[in-house]
């Protein structure tokens, strides 16, 4: 009965294909144990892996958007350089 209480609840989780040059698999590991899912498919894992990926990708997501504000920032300054 304790065994029972100790599992995950197993989730679907879909991991997109990337491009053609990308690994065709993605790796995610939680707490030293790895799980290596298929770009394309949809895997059953547990339920703390599926929050670790998407965790991971509003991480990505918030990166490549502070990217390109500090872009248009250093285009800007570019364009009308201080003191000139």
């Amino acid at each position: 009965m304790a065994e029972a209480a100790n599992k995950p609840k197993m989730v679907d989780l879909f991991v997109p294909r990337g491009s053609s040059v990308d690994e065709p698999n993605v790796l995610i590991s939680v707490n030293g144990k790895n799980w290596v899912l298929p770009k394309g498919k949809t895997s059953m894992v547990p339920d703390f892996v599926k929050y670790e990926y998407e965790r991971a990708q509003r991480a990505k997501e918030a990166l490549d958007v502070r990217a390109a504000e500090m872009a248009e920032k250093a285009a800007a300054q570019e364009k009308n350089p201080v003191g000139a």
